[in-house]
């Protein structure tokens, strides 16, 4: 069995319809744009987030992406973090547990995360003292393993999911989407089912279970939805430019802005950076300067202190767009219709908004016509942060001729 170390910094009703007031934060200077790592195709893979890797024996560096063999060992250690993929099964994103803390005494160090590509035989890997967001596909049985625990994808097309996995031993799942399914070692076929919403914490030791709702933050739901893309077209997470250009039918999404929400809430205030941030609750923001506007001109802007580096937009036709709570909106996926690459990637301030892309209508010629018919579109932009190369997707919904929007919640 090979083993690797991997060493990584830790991975955030009046209306205005005028073009957006720069509002001033904490200024920040450009950042440099590293290199892209490219991760090879139609293999399984693993990128680390900074790039410090080292074989157990040999002490090999490794920097950007290779390829993840049967039965690697990859070790995490001082707030490692790296993204991995398993071609036609996962795509997911790893780091470390928190420190563990004993009564009478100071905060211990982190425990040495460990992943396992492949094993035991049938599974998709292994991990011990590690926390994982996955997306996995349902079809063809996948399974991952914690100690003597076997979680598998069991409904839905995907499970998308968040584990935490200790030797203490303890399990917790929360699933976002699909449902999980968790079989303990000397439970014959007795599973413990985690629907959709729901987190169960499980005693590795005693079997008892505490079960209760789950929650993810804004980061958590934008990485989901972009490792449902890549897992559906069998496209390492890391290569951000393939994200883009292969988009055809986009997955389901329920984190889509609802511009005319946030004007409504924000009045004179909608297109300011700080207010925007505010509401929004993520570490970047993108909305059209003008909601009701007969083709959008699309800004953007960073939340934080870390830059966002944007590598392009899709524009896609949704189905069934609905609202869903909190100034978002839901559909069932649909037909990607326009695809913009940003080379070289903009990067975005938190001292003011960008002007990022201004779509006149026109779609791809591909689909067979010259421009969108008015109505309501999605645009998807994919974009990293400087101190964390893991893609994420931003998701804004956009008018055409002036169409409305669903309804507010």
């Amino acid at each position: 069995m090979l083993c690797l170390t991997v060493s990584m910094v830790p991975v955030g009703v009046a209306c205005n319809y005028s073009t957006p007031t720069p509002t001033p934060l904490v200024a920040q200077p450009t950042p440099s744009i590293a290199p892209i790592p490219t991760c090879p195709s139609g293999v399984d893979w693993i990128s680390v987030v900074e790039p410090q890797v080292s074989s157990g024996a040999s002490n090999n560096r490794l920097v950007g992406c290779q390829s993840l063999n049967q039965g690697e060992d990859v070790a995490f250690d001082r707030g490692g973090a790296a993204n991995a993929g398993w071609i036609s099964s996962a795509q997911c994103t790893f780091n470390q547990l928190g420190q563990s803390v004993t009564p009478s005494a100071a905060p211990q160090p982190q425990k040495v995360a460990h992943v396992v590509s492949r094993d035991p035989s049938g599974a998709v890997f292994r991990m011990d003292d590690a926390h994982a967001l996955c997306s996995l596909k349902a079809s063809g049985d996948q399974h991952i393993y914690c100690g003597s625990a076997v979680l598998i994808a069991s409904t839905g097309d995907i499970l998308q999911a968040r584990t935490s996995c200790s030797l203490d031993p303890s399990l917790e799942v929360a699933v976002r989407r699909g449902s999980a399914a968790i079989k303990l070692a000397g439970s014959g076929q007795q599973k413990i089912e985690v629907l959709a919403g729901k987190t169960a914490l499980i005693d590795l030791a005693t079997s008892q279970v505490a079960t209760g709702e789950a929650t993810f933050t804004r980061e958590e739901e934008s990485l989901f939805e972009i490792q449902a893309q890549a897992l559906a077209y069998n496209v390492p997470l890391s290569n951000v430019y393939d994200l883009v250009e292969t988009l055809k039918s986009v997955p389901a999404s329920d984190i889509i802005w609802a511009p005319n929400d946030f004007q409504s809430y924000l009045a004179s205030d909608y297109g300011s950076l700080s207010p925007m941030c505010g509401v929004g609750k993520r570490s970047v923001v993108f909305f059209p300067a003008n909601p009701a506007s007969s083709h959008p001109t699309l800004y953007g802007g960073a939340c934080g202190l870390d830059t966002p580096i944007i590598y392009g937009v899709d524009i896609y036709q949704p189905s069934n767009l609905r609202s869903a709570s909190q100034g978002l909106l839901a559909d069932d996926g649909g037909i990607a219709i326009k695809h913009t690459i940003f080379n070289p990637p903009i990067t975005l301030s938190n001292a003011n908004t960008t002007k990022m892309f201004f779509w006149d209508g026109s779609i791809d010629t591909s689909i067979g016509k010259t421009n969108a018919a008015p109505g309501t579109y999605v645009a998807r932009f994919i974009y990293t942060l400087a101190n964390d190369p893991t893609p994420r997707v931003g998701l804004v919904a956009v008018s055409v001729g002036g169409f409305g929007f669903p309804p507010g919640v």
